[in-house]
């Protein structure tokens, strides 16, 4: 969290990401791309098990949020004008269609959608069943993405690396059923699946060492 190791975790195939979300209790991260064949994907958090969900009726996915309580994904497009949602697999896919509105951020609670678009001076509010639009404060120039958080219901996500950061030397990332240490771009994970060491750092048995001292004297 406070920017010390970062390596990448997935950087091939990704022609124009858009927008990402994370589920850390369950260890998948979501992202859709915009790219030559618009696509929402999902990975574990360790960039392993990487799927396609959705690949068809996309073409500019912009943002994209998780219904926890529902176990769907949300998703905006700007370009066909249209909220949709499926299960977490892609699958039982729906829709809300808007007419000419360039969506950019979406959020969501137990019954309504909210989103933004470029061309839209509020943040706008629908409902999960029946769509509609209800504005919400107004003059904002182009707004862009969009959070909710509910007061007084934070509950803190429990997972394989909450305690001591998974026992992990640097970088501890989710995925379903447990955790992969990793090392920040540079150094490289040892056997014990833990440790990192900088590449190219000497790592000498007692034997190796004794050896090497030798040769020098």
């Amino acid at each position: 969290m406070d920017g010390k190791h970062f390596r990448n975790v997935l950087s091939t195939e990704l022609d124009e990401p858009r927008a990402i979300v994370l589920d850390p209790e369950k260890g998948y991260m979501y992202w859709t791309d915009w790219g030559s064949q618009a696509k929402i994907e999902r990975a574990a958090m360790d960039g392993t098990g990487r799927t396609t969900l959705i690949n068809t009726g996309l073409v500019w996915p912009n943002g994209i949020t998780l219904d926890k309580t529902a176990q769907r994904l949300y998703w905006c497009d700007a370009r066909t004008y249209k909220i949709e949602s499926s299960d977490l697999n892609g699958y039982d896919r729906r829709q809300f269609t808007f007419q000419l509105v360039h969506f950019f951020g979406i959020a969501v609670d137990d019954t309504h959608v909210y989103w933004t678009a470029w061309n839209v001076p509020s943040v706008v509010r629908s409902s999960k069943i029946n769509g509609g639009q209800e504005y919400i404060g107004s003059g904002f120039s182009r707004p862009a993405g969009i959070h909710l958080m509910k007061s007084g219901t934070y509950q803190p996500v429990s997972n394989a690396c909450s305690n001591q950061n998974g026992a992990c030397h640097h970088l501890c990332l989710a995925r379903p059923g447990g955790r992969t240490c990793s090392c920040q771009s540079g150094w490289r994970l040892q056997d014990d699946d833990v440790t990192c060491r900088p590449l190219g750092a000497a790592s000498l048995t007692l034997n190796e060492s004794l050896c090497f001292v030798r040769n020098i004297l």
